[in-house]
């Protein structure tokens, strides 16, 4: 379990439940084994973003964090610069990513990484979010 809190108010047991679904998706369907670099991009714009970004900082602990947010452009293409076909990119966004010229989907693809994408968070709030993260 992290050590890192995260101001949501989303209940602590939908954010567990968070991190066992989450376990099962990288495991089960990205065969995600943790030798792969993992990178999550994410935001802080709604609760269940970060929600989502605890229950991954649970289960990639060896992972890089980079929030959107605070991030130049720059920083976010050198993030993507070090990784490593079938290395993993997991992207938590409240609403989504945009870069000027760059596209997030194109340029992951012609990588060929392993992505998982949670966009538009922002839409679903209360009883909604438990329900996505069920």
């Amino acid at each position: 379990m992290s050590t890192h809190r995260i101001h949501s108010s989303i209940p602590a047991a939908t954010i567990d439940t968070a991190e066992r679904n989450l376990r099962a998706v990288l495991s089960l369907a990205i065969g995600y084994s943790g030798a792969e670099k993992a990178l999550v991009i994410w935001d802080g714009r709604s609760d269940l973003a970060l929600a989502l970004t605890e229950a991954y900082r649970r289960c990639l602990p060896g992972a890089t964090f980079l929030e959107f947010d605070g991030a130049a452009p720059g920083i976010v293409l050198a993030a993507l610069e070090s990784l490593a076909p079938r290395d993993l990119v997991v992207l938590v966004q409240s609403t989504s990513f945009r870069l000027d010229t760059f596209r997030f989907r194109v340029e992951l693809f012609k990588r060929s990484l392993k992505v998982i994408e949670h966009p538009h968070l922002a839409r679903m709030s209360g009883e909604e979010s438990v329900i996505y993260v069920d």
